[in-house]
């Protein structure tokens, strides 16, 4: 058996929940003796943990190299990754160097597709820094960078060696960064658990103002995680309903650009537009509790956007079917579905229906 703080995921890599000092001895027992390593992390990251970091890895041995990006969807990009490239064969990498991604989601998924790619893979390491990270993109393998024509849509599947998380990096977040990581464990909790979702509903008042202690309900959220991506590793059925509310949300993120509304108050707005559209297939539906919820996490500013602009983004979504739009939709807090083929028009009245809803 693992232990209480560890998460063995499916490919077999441990997800940790322990304090960022312990890295070199995780480092260690993977068989890393020392020598380089590419430490990918954004500016914002940097100026908190960079030192740190750096201390722990020379402590135990090795030499990293820090490559710094802008923060933000934007790096997510060609140009970006190509210079992660460059810079990585300037150090001379090898196979056996590994790749150690300290930040949120853009550098994990950024840093996962160089270690992806370079050299046919790298070893991958994720120090998770966002509570978005921390329950949800350092988890389940998935890598890449975005496109004009939309988010994620160059990318692979890569499992990390490791997965280590220090819930005390979380203090340093900002209320925009902590509401991102709250989107995710709703997700969780309305797609695969019930009580967790109790539970985030009994002390949503106190942990939805700031970045606090969370105790057990970061992990909890992350085996949700870990449980789909068990029972799907490639996303070729059950992994899909992770994207419940992410359709919806990366069409807002794509017509409002890319950095106007941050991802995790997209997908709650998308949520809130997939939850009204599953109460028309299901009475079951919560609605009241959910949306007490989710309103907390909404954009200021996403109500000039049309249904109408909504349908035409998803249409480059790279979860749609040959045959249509494919939706995730709830049948009652803590189960999911996929449903496909879903009209035009539904969709339109979904998303107008939640701007109403949320500006009452």
């Amino acid at each position: 058996m693992p232990p209480e703080n560890t998460i063995i995921d499916a490919a077999g890599y441990p997800i940790v929940f322990e304090q960022l000092g312990s890295l070199s001895a995780h480092l260690h027992a993977l068989g890393f003796g020392g020598g380089d390593c590419l430490v990918v992390t954004d500016a914002n990251v940097a100026s908190l943990y960079a030192e740190t970091v750096h201390a722990v890895l020379k402590g135990a041995g090795f030499t990293p190299r820090t490559y710094t990006i802008v923060p933000g969807e934007t790096s997510k990009s060609s140009d970006t990754l190509q210079q992660l490239y460059d810079w990585a064969f300037e150090a001379e990498v090898t196979r056996r160097t590994p790749v150690i991604a300290v930040g949120g989601g853009v550098v994990g998924d950024l840093a996962g597709y160089l270690a992806a790619t370079l050299l046919r893979g790298l070893p991958l390491i994720h120090v998770p820094t966002t509570l978005v990270a921390q329950v949800d993109s350092s988890i389940g393998g998935k890598t890449g960078i975005n496109h004009s024509a939309g988010k994620n849509l160059i990318g692979s599947f890569y499992r990390p060696k490791l997965v280590l998380s220090d819930s005390s990096l979380l203090d340093s977040l900002s209320a925009e960064e902590w509401r991102s990581g709250l989107s995710e464990l709703v997700k969780h909790a309305l797609i695969a658990d019930a009580d967790l979702f109790d539970s985030i509903e009994a002390s949503w008042q106190h942990i939805s103002a700031a970045p606090t202690d969370l105790g057990n309900i970061v992990r909890r959220s992350a085996e949700v995680k870990v449980r789909t991506v068990v029972a799907d590793e490639y996303e070729a059925g059950t992994r899909m309903l992770l994207n419940f509310g992410h359709t919806f949300g990366h069409a807002i993120e794509r017509i409002a650009g890319y950095g106007t509304i941050s991802h995790g108050q997209a997908v709650a707005a998308g949520m809130v537009a997939a939850t009204l559209l599953s109460r028309e297939y299901s009475d079951r539906v919560e609605l009241s509790r959910i949306n007490s919820v989710l309103k907390t996490l909404l954009p200021d500013s996403w109500h000039h956007l049309s249904g109408e602009e909504v349908v035409e983004a998803m249409r480059f979504d790279k979860k749609r079917s040959t045959d249509g739009l494919r939706l995730i939709l709830i049948d009652r807090i803590g189960s999911a579905y996929v449903r496909e083929n879903v009209d035009d028009a539904e969709i339109i009245t979904a998303f107008e229906r939640a701007k109403a809803v949320t500006s009452a």
